[in-house]
């Protein structure tokens, strides 16, 4: 919570944004300031960590799909080199396309999440390991 001696701060708001601020406030029995103060953190700290999270969920799902598809190339190609029979080359050779479908979809959702925070207003709240990422993805959309 602010204390008097902390800088005041103007800011212009709509008049829509600042009623519904106002009813919040209201709501929660906090004042403007603090109900102010109060959102203004949640994006700077609770957005980050719930970001951070979702990154780290998304990163740790890409690398079990690469861990399956080499684990299935694998089996595929001891399918090949062995006198297996066609069931076993086949099934061997589906579970190699599902892998790939699986990292697509992995690397897909890890590639949409990250666009959809760069164009959005998490950017700033975002961990630095991954702001490399976002100015590559940002120059491929503009290309």
């Amino acid at each position: 919570m602010a204390k008097r001696d902390d800088p005041q701060f103007r800011i212009r708001l709509p008049a829509d944004l600042k009623k519904k601020i106002e009813e919040s406030a209201k709501a929660s029995g906090r004042s403007l300031n603090t109900e102010i103060e109060q959102r203004l953190d949640f994006t700077f700290n609770v957005l980050r960590e719930g970001v951070t999270s979702n990154l780290k969920y998304v990163d740790q799902e890409v690398a079990i799909a690469k861990k399956e598809l080499r684990v299935a190339e694998a089996a595929y190609e001891d399918a090949i080199n062995s006198n297996a029979d066609s069931v076993e080359k086949a099934i061997a050779r589906y579970e190699v396309k599902r892998a790939l479908e699986n990292l697509k979809i992995s690397k897909c959702m890890q590639s949409e999440m990250l666009s959809v925070m760069i164009k959005g207003a998490y950017q700033s709240t975002l961990p630095d390991g991954y702001k490399s990422i976002f100015k590559d993805i940002l120059e491929d959309d503009e290309k």
